[in-house]
């Protein structure tokens, strides 16, 4: 069994997270013949975080996309990731795919600890990915109706301020 680090907050740009994130997925997404395009905010505010935390999180939404449309045939296999600052507090992640979309009524359940909508899936991920994105003091939630025609899910995350620098360790326990 893995031991779970104490998580290190940093101020964190969210476009970065999403390139790094993309960087780890590279090899994966050609073996699955899967293009990614990015649409990033221009300089985005910061946000307080764990930068291995939130790549996670990217990473387990990218990667359930890409699982997804392989599991389902299609041939077109996108995803698009979009940063975009939704107010003077709010940032936003949202990963889009070419897929089949979600049994609408499987969503309310998407993020339940082990429920899972794949042949070999845990039903882990995306219930990690909501703690992580809750413990960081945003939310996270999925639809269906992307623009590619699949499925999309969205996080937001507070823009970190002044007070978040100098109460860190207190306001965002690990």
């Amino acid at each position: 069994m893995g031991t779970r680090q104490a998580s290190k907050h940093a101020m964190l740009s969210l476009n970065d997270i999403v390139e790094d994130s993309m960087v780890f997925l590279r090899h994966e997404l050609q073996a699955k013949s899967t293009s990614v395009s990015l649409d990033l905010a221009l300089a985005p505010p910061r946000v307080l975080g764990d930068r291995t935390q939130l790549q996670q999180v990217v990473l387990n939404l990218a990667i359930n996309a890409v699982q997804a449309m392989a599991q389902s045939g299609v041939e077109r296999r996108c995803i698009l990731i979009r940063t975009v600052q939704l107010d003077h507090e709010t940032v936003c992640c949202i990963v889009e795919d070419s897929g089949p979309g979600i049994d609408p009524t499987r969503i309310p359940r998407l993020f339940d600890t082990f429920f899972t909508t794949k042949d070999t899936g845990m039903g882990l991920g995306l219930s990690i990915s909501r703690s992580i994105i809750e413990a960081h003091g945003g939310c996270i939630r999925a639809e269906n109706g992307s623009g590619l025609g699949g499925a999309r899910f969205t996080f937001d995350l507070p823009v970190a301020n002044a007070f978040d620098v100098t109460s860190c360790g207190t306001s965002h326990p690990g």
